[in-house]
């Protein structure tokens, strides 16, 4: 007995899609770090001290104009931070801390006129000198993915 043309094209799908699917699933399965993991510098996230250094910038929201002002970053994790939106807003906590998942994680929080505890929740991306993440307005109840790039 002969298989139909048609049904051997459905099995070659067919076993393409699993052999895609084992594939997806292993590098899945590969990306999950343990506990102790760090990040590493070929995946773009640095978490050793002179990381920490690379923070200290005047960053620029390229789709607004918004500038997150990094004056310097110690140790301990804080952060001495100013944002501009053209004019300053209320930088109410700035703080990093090392993640094993992204590298540098940066929070910034705003408490102004217009941005009542609005945050930023950011990290330091090497590989192309960026801040990424996500800006969250609490009085909106929206969040954005956004990027900042350092200004030279």
């Amino acid at each position: 007995m002969s298989i139909p043309s048609a049904c051997k094209s459905f099995l070659a799908y067919l076993s393409l899609a699993i052999v895609a699917l084992a594939l997806c699933t292993s590098c899945s399965e590969a990306a999950r770090k343990p506990e102790s993991a760090k990040p590493s510098a070929a995946s773009g996230h640095v978490a050793n001290s002179s990381a920490v250094t690379n923070l200290a910038g005047k960053w620029l929201r390229p789709d607004g104009g918004y500038v997150l002002d990094i004056r310097s970053a110690t140790e301990d994790g804080k952060l001495d931070a100013g944002y501009l939106n053209p004019r300053p807003i209320n930088v109410s906590q700035a703080t990093w801390r090392r993640s094993d998942e992204l590298g540098l994680a940066v929070f910034v929080e705003l408490r102004d006129k217009g941005y009542p505890g609005a945050t930023y929740k950011l990290y330091y991306r090497a590989a192309d000198d960026k801040l990424v993440g996500a800006y969250t307005q609490p009085a909106a109840d929206q969040t954005f993915d956004v990027e900042f790039v350092r200004q030279k």
